[in-house]
């Protein structure tokens, strides 16, 4: 028999529905199984412009006599390394009493914690701690590789910068590695934030930004003052970020890893008495350092213009005669990603280089099994390092007050998480309706515990919260105690108190839902108040969004904002995901505790207080089997409240 016109075969009809349904369920696998937010995927590699072989050209590269003296005279007591037991190095007994005893000639670590924040000062001095890393880290130091183990919010960022002005005249290019593009742009904004004389060239080359972000006509008279950067839009610092990368990449003045003298004698005529770097600045994640940055090409040498300069043939090794400084660098022995190739190439690159010059830095050393702390250790030591550790590492074990807010439930996040701060940390939500029925599908299936997870903030695959065609987000909003119970519960929180607040929760767990879920409520309520998102970092960080009078919460992705990024003067830190190891909750509750970060506030108010929201069963499902398999003896297409009222 024919089928009816208008209507498919019965046969041909669920091969289509299956097909459908099988190519939604490998996207959801393909989105929710890759680790692909943990870090930035690779960036397109800076291959040189063919500027030609002409004479003109070739004779114009080299150096230039007397162009930068070779020592700079910058105030370091480096006699105090010749004075001191200067047969003791690094990573033999004894180096750690020399550096003391050399740090405490040079009067290095020796005040006192500045704890408040002087606002009329032009720039706040370095704490004692980044002033021992700054002193370690320099040219006439002994030491050239150092992993810095400092907890979230110390202010790393300045260390890194510092470091990297004790460099400046150093012909070896700069290689700042971070995780991902936001902490990238960061950094940058840190670059325009602090004095350095990576700033002032970028002034000499950008006047006119330099006078928007310095807020004076005449940069120089504000050389050595903090600027102040919180009250431009968020793309507005952007654009300024995305101009300071770009002149200190120094873009077609290296050809062939050779510099054109004519370029650098055009600067200095320009800006007599001005410094100019001696190589390129260029940030780059951690992908791309140890994919197509680090890649060669056929006839042996670096595709990347940077990784050409002081590139020693026949080696393979791009980063010999490099400055290379990684943030969060627990990143570089990450192994449970889709970028695990190029991490491993990188570790072996950094490990047998040649004359490098090698920090990493971090706030958690350890991602989630002791031996990753010494694997760090081992990689940043070097092949040619002796056994000892000494002169190698540098510790800060601790957040004091009132330097940091206090973090409640006190002892977060580094503190062992004993029953008494589980029981104030963690808030349970039972799933219901939907969620519920959803979630027991899933699990039916077999899932990893990864896609899991997201099912327990709301009952349909993320990608689908949209307005058009076969979108849930109608559906969503409007009964959201029946599709996302937790995070209604987070929402509703945050509705019950003024405070300023950060929600974090992944793309793949719901964000969006979030996000909408919270300006949704937001507007209904006697007195509505505006949900940023990072687009608004800027805003919401600003000294007049103190209390949240105009943003009161932020929602955040937090695969994206788990590394650093800063949340300022906020009083709750709401975490929608279970964190997947203990430094991920580290970072994630670092991101509101930081130092200076509540300045502003009265005492009383220096607190963050985190909450972890916890998906739980309904408690008549959680006394036997039977329960469960009540559950699932209903029929499919039934609505949720109707699976769960005849279940129970």
């Amino acid at each position: 028999r024919k089928p009816k016109e208008g209507k498919q075969p019965k046969g041909k009809k669920d091969k289509k529905d299956r097909r459908k349904r099988g190519g939604g369920e490998e996207l959801e696998g393909a989105l929710f199984g890759s680790d692909s937010d943990d870090l930035s995927g690779e960036e397109e590699v800076d291959r040189e412009e063919d500027a030609g072989f002409s004479a003109e050209m070739l004779a114009d590269l080299g150096n230039v006599e007397g162009d930068e003296p070779m020592l700079i005279e910058d105030g370091y007591n480096a006699a105090a390394w010749e004075e001191i037991a200067r047969e003791v190095l690094p990573g033999f007994e004894g180096f750690n009493r020399r550096a003391t005893a050399v740090m405490c000639t040079a009067g290095i670590g020796q005040g006192r914690l500045q704890v408040t924040f002087d606002e009329h000062a032009a720039c706040p001095p370095l704490q004692p701690h980044q002033e021992a890393v700054g002193f370690l880290m320099h040219p006439k130091s002994p030491i050239d590789r150092l992993l810095v183990d400092h907890p979230t919010g110390s202010g790393k960022t300045r260390e890194m910068i510092r470091v990297l002005d004790n460099y400046f005249f150093d012909p070896r290019p700069k290689v700042p590695i971070f995780p991902k593009d936001p902490v990238c742009r960061n950094f940058y904004a840190e670059l325009l934030r602090w004095p350095s004389r990576y700033r002032d060239y970028f002034c000499c080359e950008r006047p006119a930004d330099a006078a928007i972000a310095s807020g004076k006509p005449d940069w120089k008279e504000y050389r050595f003052h903090m600027w102040d950067l919180s009250g431009f839009a968020e793309e507005e610092v952007r654009r300024l970020c995305y101009s300071i990368r770009d002149v200190l990449e120094m873009k077609n003045q290296f050809y062939c890893g050779r510099v054109r003298r004519s370029l650098r004698q055009a600067f200095h005529r320009k800006n007599p008495g001005e410094p100019m770097p001696a190589a390129p600045l260029r940030a780059l994640g951690y992908t791309s350092a140890g994919g197509s940055f680090a890649s060669l090409s056929a006839n042996g040498t670096p595709n990347s213009s940077i990784m050409k300069i002081g590139y020693l043939k026949g080696t393979g090794n791009v980063y010999c005669n490099k400055v290379v400084l990684m943030d969060e660098a627990h990143n570089l022995v990450r192994s449970q990603t889709q970028y695990a190739d190029q991490l491993q190439k990188l570790r072996r690159l950094l490990f047998e280089a040649r004359n490098l010059v090698l920090a990493g830095f971090t706030g958690t050393p350890i991602l989630s099994e002791p031996s990753e702390g010494r694997q760090l250790l081992d990689i940043i030591k070097g092949v040619a390092a002796p056994e000892g550790d000494e002169g190698f590492l540098s510790s800060f074990p601790m957040r004091p007050q009132p330097l940091f807010p206090v973090s409640l439930p006190r002892g977060l996040p580094d503190g062992v998480l004993t029953v008494g701060r589980r029981r104030q940390l963690i808030r349970k939500v039972e799933i219901r309706g939907e969620a519920l029925k959803v979630y027991d599908i899933k699990r039916r299936l077999g899932l990893p515990g990864r896609r899991l997870r997201s099912y327990c903030n709301v009952c349909t695959f993320h990608a689908s919260f949209h307005d058009g065609r076969h979108g849930t987000k109608q559906k969503i909003l409007a009964f959201p105690e029946d599709c996302c119970p937790k995070l209604l519960a987070i929402a509703q929180a945050v509705l019950e108190s003024t405070e300023k607040a950060v929600i974090m929760c992944g793309r793949t767990s719901g964000y969006v839902v979030m996000l909408e879920l919270m300006k949704h409520l937001a507007a209904k309520i006697e007195t509505p108040f505006a949900v940023a998102t990072m687009n608004e970092l800027s805003e919401f960080n600003h000294c007049s969004n103190l209390r949240g009078e105009r943003f009161r919460v932020l929602v955040a992705d937090a695969l994206q904002c788990s590394e650093g990024v800063s949340f300022l003067a906020v009083r709750r830190t709401f975490l929608a995901d279970v964190p997947v190891s203990p430094s991920t909750f580290i970072q994630q509750c670092g991101r509101a505790i930081r130092m200076y970060g509540h300045r502003g506030l009265p005492e009383e108010e220096q607190t963050v207080t985190t909450q972890l929201f916890v998906a739980t069963l309904p408690k008549w499902m959680r006394s036997s089997s039977l329960a469960c398999w009540a559950l699932r003896a209903q029929k499919k297409g039934a609505s949720g409240k109707e699976v769960e009222k005849r279940a129970r």
